[in-house]
């Protein structure tokens, strides 16, 4: 089965202080639900601190286990302190 796929980067999003997210847009066409399943398990199980923060998913007219993804992935990541790029410069 033919599947295809676009992604685009959205502008970070401070959360406090000391973490951002980078969210990431993706969208799949014509993909099959076993497929898109084992993607986002692969997504949400890694080391990361990763998470699906949006999904629509839309059947494709008459085509059997055919789908339309809409999907936003989302990285979070510590900032770092002004103390800890000072203790990074200094050798």
């Amino acid at each position: 089965q033919e599947a295809m796929i676009q992604a685009g980067k959205a502008t970070s999003v401070a959360h406090g202080k000391r973490y951002e997210e980078r969210p990431t847009a993706i969208s799949f066409r014509k993909v099959g639900l076993v497929s898109l399943v084992k993607f986002m398990e692969r997504v949400s199980g890694g080391s990361e601190p990763i998470g699906i923060t949006k999904l629509n998913v839309r059947k494709r007219g008459v085509e059997p286990d055919s789908y339309d993804v809409q999907m936003t992935v989302a990285a979070y990541h510590r900032l770092q302190t002004k103390a800890e790029k000072s203790e990074e410069e200094t050798p």
